[in-house]
């Protein structure tokens, strides 16, 4: 029995698959504005930046949920499409996604971290949608 996790392309029961690009396409795109409106709320709201910056952990429990979903849908994009250029844009995104909040979080370094991982969640949104145009049509999901 195959569960909506497996690797391997299935076009038997296409409403079983999960569609990682899509899913991975919006949590990068959640991260960036994210990151592009908390300063903004920060700012504009101070008791909300108490609060926000009393959970500093919210970027590595997104990263914990993005690479997960970005590998599944990169790998099996792959797997159906052979398109290396996927990987180009992903691994790298995945990587700032996951390394940067560790760095500044766990180190205290002095990075600006919203544009890392602006740049990071970039990398990744285009890296889906390139997965996503790859396949050219939506008679599949994978």
């Amino acid at each position: 029995m195959e569960t909506a996790v497996t690797l391997k392309t299935n076009s038997e029961n296409p409403k079983a698959w999960i569609n990682w690009d899509k899913l991975g396409m919006t949590l990068s795109f959640l991260c960036a504005v994210h990151c592009i409106l908390t300063p903004v709320i920060i700012l504009s709201v101070p008791i909300m930046a108490r609060y926000y910056l009393a959970h500093p952990w919210f970027h590595v429990i997104l990263a914990f949920v993005s690479i997960p979903v970005g590998l599944i849908a990169f790998v099996r994009g792959f797997l159906h499409h052979k398109n290396k250029r996927v990987f180009y844009y992903g691994i790298p995104g995945l990587l700032i996604v996951g390394i940067v909040p560790l760095l500044i979080h766990e180190r205290y370094l002095d990075w600006n971290e919203p544009l890392a991982m602006v740049l990071g969640s970039s990398l990744l949104i285009w890296a889906h949608w390139l997965n996503r145009k790859t396949c050219g049509c939506d008679t599949h999901q994978h």
